[in-house]
């Protein structure tokens, strides 16, 4: 089935509408209709009356009619706003090129756990576990952000989790000891 263009051809000059209508292969004449008594026709702008018919002048192709693109989002996302409250363009949604994954979190907070535990163990006593608990606790946040700034994250995570808890443990015990008077710090 062949498209019909929606423009029509620029009149010759001295030529009717009607005749320039009529002269084209296809397009239907109006039939006249009933007689009707009061006016024939009414006037511009009025409920009735017939469009006027407007060419483009000599020498001017018509525009093509294009088809548009297909949207690559789909029709539910991009909806057009209801006006009640002002909003520009949709927002771009971003993406993380490398994705925190729960199996590296759980490989952080293991190693982050066991480096805790090992270096708690060489305390013998709770003044130098709280010492070797800060000392711990500092390297690992430290390895923390350096994983975390080389694209590391998950096991980033991992590590600042269990290294906070550490410090938290030791952090009790030594609110434990300064409640009964001794201050294990210095």
């Amino acid at each position: 089935m062949a498209e019909r263009s929606i423009w029509a051809a620029p009149d010759r000059l001295g030529t009717h509408p009607a005749e320039a209508a009529a002269a084209q292969p296809g397009v239907r004449q109006a039939q006249p209709g009933p007689a009707r008594s009061g006016p024939t026709q009414p006037g511009p702008g009025y409920p009735g009356a017939r469009p006027t018919r407007i060419t483009l002048p000599p020498g001017f192709a018509p525009p093509s009619v294009s088809r548009p693109a297909a949207s690559p989002m789909p029709q539910t996302m991009a909806r057009t706003p209801s006006g009640l409250f002002p909003s520009g363009p949709p927002r771009p949604a971003y993406r993380e090129p490398h994705q925190v994954r729960l199996g590296a979190v759980a490989l952080g907070a293991v190693a982050g756990t066991l480096w805790m535990l090992f270096l708690g163990l060489l305390a013998v006593d709770a003044r130098s576990y709280i010492r070797w608990s800060l000392a711990a606790g500092l390297l690992a946040w430290g390895a923390a952000l350096g994983l975390a700034r080389y694209g590391i994250r998950g096991i980033a995570v991992g590590v600042a989790l269990s290294t906070g808890l550490g410090m938290a443990i030791a952090g009790v015990i030594l609110t434990e000891h300064w409640a009964g008077g001794h201050w294990l710090l210095w």
